[in-house]
Protein backbone atom coordinates (compact mmCIF):
# COMPACT_ATOMS: atom_id res chain seq x y z
CA UNK A 1 0.00 0.00 0.00
CA UNK A 2 1.78 3.38 -0.93
CA UNK A 3 2.25 5.87 2.47
CA UNK A 4 -0.75 8.31 2.71
CA UNK A 5 -0.03 11.61 1.94
CA UNK A 6 -0.04 14.05 4.84
CA UNK A 7 -1.09 18.01 3.44
CA UNK A 8 -0.62 20.79 5.79
CA UNK A 9 -2.90 23.51 5.99
CA UNK A 10 -1.61 27.36 6.63
CA UNK A 11 -2.16 31.01 6.28
CA UNK A 12 -0.92 32.57 2.80
CA UNK A 13 1.95 34.61 3.63
CA UNK A 14 2.68 37.84 1.72
CA UNK A 15 6.39 36.29 0.65
CA UNK A 16 3.75 33.22 -1.15
CA UNK A 17 1.54 35.70 -3.25
CA UNK A 18 3.46 34.98 -6.49
CA UNK A 19 4.05 30.65 -5.92
CA UNK A 20 0.31 30.84 -5.60
CA UNK A 21 -0.67 32.63 -8.75
CA UNK A 22 -0.20 29.41 -10.91
CA UNK A 23 -3.31 27.60 -8.60
CA UNK A 24 -5.12 30.11 -8.91
CA UNK A 25 -4.96 30.87 -12.42
CA UNK A 26 -5.61 27.02 -13.78
CA UNK A 27 -9.49 27.78 -12.90
CA UNK A 28 -9.66 31.52 -13.40
CA UNK A 29 -8.28 31.94 -17.01
CA UNK A 30 -7.18 35.51 -17.84
CA UNK A 31 -6.42 36.71 -14.86
CA UNK A 32 -3.45 38.44 -14.36
CA UNK A 33 -0.65 38.82 -12.02
CA UNK A 34 -1.64 42.49 -10.80
CA UNK A 35 -5.07 41.80 -10.33
CA UNK A 36 -4.15 38.54 -8.14
CA UNK A 37 -1.39 40.29 -6.00
CA UNK A 38 -4.00 42.92 -5.65
CA UNK A 39 -6.48 40.68 -3.95
CA UNK A 40 -4.43 38.59 -2.18
CA UNK A 41 -2.92 41.70 -0.61
CA UNK A 42 -5.73 42.77 0.76
CA UNK A 43 -6.83 39.56 2.21
CA UNK A 44 -3.28 38.79 3.82
CA UNK A 45 -2.70 41.89 5.46
CA UNK A 46 -0.17 42.13 8.00
CA UNK A 47 2.73 39.22 7.92
CA UNK A 48 1.77 36.67 10.17
CA UNK A 49 -1.19 38.42 11.76
CA UNK A 50 -4.53 36.67 12.78
CA UNK A 51 -7.09 39.12 11.39
CA UNK A 52 -10.67 39.09 9.63
CA UNK A 53 -9.53 38.29 6.02
CA UNK A 54 -7.04 35.87 5.03
CA UNK A 55 -6.09 32.70 2.34
CA UNK A 56 -6.09 29.43 3.41
CA UNK A 57 -3.92 27.34 1.45
CA UNK A 58 -3.17 22.93 1.39
CA UNK A 59 0.26 22.38 0.83
CA UNK A 60 1.65 18.87 -0.05
CA UNK A 61 4.56 17.07 1.82
CA UNK A 62 6.90 18.82 -0.77
CA UNK A 63 5.64 22.19 -0.85
CA UNK A 64 3.42 22.44 -3.20
CA UNK A 65 0.19 24.89 -3.08
CA UNK A 66 -2.85 21.67 -3.80
CA UNK A 67 -5.51 23.55 -2.84
CA UNK A 68 -6.88 27.51 -1.47
CA UNK A 69 -9.70 29.76 -0.56
CA UNK A 70 -9.90 33.22 0.38
CA UNK A 71 -11.77 34.20 3.17
CA UNK A 72 -13.34 37.38 5.72
CA UNK A 73 -15.43 38.41 7.46
CA UNK A 74 -18.99 40.19 6.57
CA UNK A 75 -21.93 41.24 8.70
CA UNK A 76 -25.08 39.75 7.43
CA UNK A 77 -28.21 40.87 9.45
CA UNK A 78 -29.64 38.05 10.79
CA UNK A 79 -26.77 35.74 11.71
CA UNK A 80 -24.45 38.83 12.47
CA UNK A 81 -20.62 38.18 11.59
CA UNK A 82 -20.55 35.07 9.44
CA UNK A 83 -17.83 34.02 7.17
CA UNK A 84 -17.33 34.09 3.50
CA UNK A 85 -15.42 32.00 1.72
CA UNK A 86 -14.45 32.52 -2.10
CA UNK A 87 -12.16 31.69 -4.84
CA UNK A 88 -12.06 28.05 -3.32
CA UNK A 89 -9.34 26.40 -5.61
CA UNK A 90 -7.68 22.78 -5.93
CA UNK A 91 -5.59 21.86 -8.28
CA UNK A 92 -7.00 19.20 -10.52
CA UNK A 93 -5.18 16.03 -9.65
CA UNK A 94 -5.87 12.40 -8.37
CA UNK A 95 -5.98 13.27 -4.55
CA UNK A 96 -8.07 16.59 -5.95
CA UNK A 97 -11.36 14.93 -3.05
CA UNK A 98 -8.80 14.70 -0.61
CA UNK A 99 -7.38 18.13 -1.00
CA UNK A 100 -10.66 19.26 -0.92
CA UNK A 101 -12.25 17.78 2.05
CA UNK A 102 -8.84 19.06 3.82
CA UNK A 103 -9.59 22.64 2.89
CA UNK A 104 -13.02 21.91 3.77
CA UNK A 105 -12.50 20.26 7.31
CA UNK A 106 -10.38 23.75 7.93
CA UNK A 107 -13.28 26.13 7.45
CA UNK A 108 -14.74 25.37 11.36
CA UNK A 109 -11.81 25.65 13.22
CA UNK A 110 -11.09 29.00 11.39
CA UNK A 111 -14.58 30.33 11.66
CA UNK A 112 -14.80 29.79 15.42
CA UNK A 113 -11.33 31.16 15.87
CA UNK A 114 -13.00 34.21 14.09
CA UNK A 115 -15.70 34.13 16.78
CA UNK A 116 -18.21 33.77 14.13
CA UNK A 117 -20.96 30.80 13.66
CA UNK A 118 -21.87 30.32 10.04
CA UNK A 119 -19.91 30.51 7.16
CA UNK A 120 -21.05 31.42 3.35
CA UNK A 121 -19.04 29.46 0.68
CA UNK A 122 -19.29 30.90 -3.15
CA UNK A 123 -18.93 28.43 -5.87
CA UNK A 124 -18.38 28.93 -9.52
CA UNK A 125 -20.49 26.98 -11.93
CA UNK A 126 -17.09 24.83 -12.46
CA UNK A 127 -17.29 24.14 -8.69
CA UNK A 128 -20.28 21.87 -8.79
CA UNK A 129 -18.09 18.49 -8.39
CA UNK A 130 -17.79 20.04 -4.91
CA UNK A 131 -21.18 19.91 -4.15
CA UNK A 132 -21.64 16.55 -3.47
CA UNK A 133 -18.47 16.77 -0.70
CA UNK A 134 -19.99 19.70 1.00
CA UNK A 135 -23.43 18.55 1.46
CA UNK A 136 -21.86 14.90 2.67
CA UNK A 137 -19.61 17.71 5.43
CA UNK A 138 -22.33 19.11 6.70
CA UNK A 139 -23.21 22.27 4.27
CA UNK A 140 -26.91 23.45 2.69
CA UNK A 141 -27.67 25.40 0.10
CA UNK A 142 -29.45 28.64 1.23
CA UNK A 143 -30.50 30.72 -1.77
CA UNK A 144 -28.92 31.50 -5.10
CA UNK A 145 -26.20 34.20 -5.43
CA UNK A 146 -27.36 36.46 -8.24
CA UNK A 147 -25.19 38.71 -10.00
CA UNK A 148 -25.03 41.88 -12.47
CA UNK A 149 -22.32 42.91 -14.07
CA UNK A 150 -21.97 46.72 -14.11
CA UNK A 151 -18.59 47.31 -15.28
CA UNK A 152 -15.43 44.98 -15.96
CA UNK A 153 -12.44 46.85 -15.01
CA UNK A 154 -9.98 44.75 -17.55
CA UNK A 155 -6.28 43.52 -16.57
CA UNK A 156 -3.25 45.22 -18.26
Amino acid sequence: MPPTRQYSVTRLQRSQIEQAFPLLQSQATGLSLERWYSYASRLTGAEGAVSNSGIIVVESPRGYLRGMFGYYVGPHLSDGDRVIIESFVVVDTIDRPKVAMVLVDAIPPLVSELNCTKVALCLDAHDAWLVPLLYAAGFEQHGSEMVQILGRKMDS
